[in-house]
């Protein structure tokens, strides 16, 4: 077997009697066995990569600790799969996920059980019902309704918002009915000669159009907004 050393991108072959060993710093993981009952082949204790041949041991499949569990399908051993604390030896099935959290809880997949599935709770008081997969909020709390974005809530006067005004992705207000059939604020006196609409929260901030070649679209959105 061999090792990956990413200082100079080459593969190297693991010590002398090492079936396996780990990637940078080629420390043993499993020593060959030598079927030899009541002799076995070890990790030395002198340089953790090569393994010695010892009378009176006992083979141990996986020998680093930071690496204790062995696929015999395969040969080799690693560590658990993501979110798995601890898993069975032979199998690499989950035993243990990782403790819940504040912000997340851990079950095993029913469909592949050698991983942990993550799920979300929901940490803002704003916020009633959330997406476990995604912790994306589905529910705003009595009081409060979605901004823009859909994901995030804002205190409202009244729970039933009909209509929230302000930049897509940012806290909107919210306005219970129209000022017409045509708009939603009401139309200002016939001699104001400048409005900035961002202080209304009817549009958004100039954009950064970066290195995007679509000038056009950024144009025609902030004429639409005003």
């Amino acid at each position: 077997m061999q090792y990956w050393s990413s200082s100079d991108e080459s593969c190297y072959d693991c010590g002398a009697n090492c079936f396996q060993c780990a990637d940078e710093n080629a420390q043993c993981l499993t020593c060959f066995q030598t079927f030899d009952e009541g002799n076995a082949f070890v990790v030395s204790e002198e340089d953790r990569t090569t393994c010695v041949y010892t009378e009176g041991a006992a083979w141990s499949p996986c020998q680093d600790p930071d690496f204790p569990f062995y696929h015999p399908a395969m040969g080799w051993c690693s560590t658990c799969n993501d979110g798995c604390e601890s898993c069975y030896t032979g199998s690499a099935e989950c035993a243990t996920c990782y403790p819940d959290t504040d912000q997340n809880y851990y079950l095993i997949d029913p469909i592949d059980n050698t991983k942990c599935q993550t799920f979300f709770r929901c940490t803002d008081p704003k916020c009633n019902a959330c997406d476990e997969t995604t912790g994306v909020c589905i529910e705003c709390t009595d009081g409060y309704a979605f901004n823009g974005d859909g994901e995030t809530c804002s205190e409202v006067s009244d729970s039933r918002c009909q209509f929230q005004v302000g930049a897509v992705d940012g806290e909107q207000r919210c306005v219970n009915g129209r000022w017409s059939d045509k708009r939603i604020l009401p139309p200002f006196q016939d001699d104001v000669e400048y409005v900035d609409w961002r202080e209304e929260g009817v549009v958004n901030t100039p954009r950064d159009q970066s290195t995007c070649g679509s000038c056009w679209a950024f144009m025609s959105a902030a004429s639409m907004e005003t």
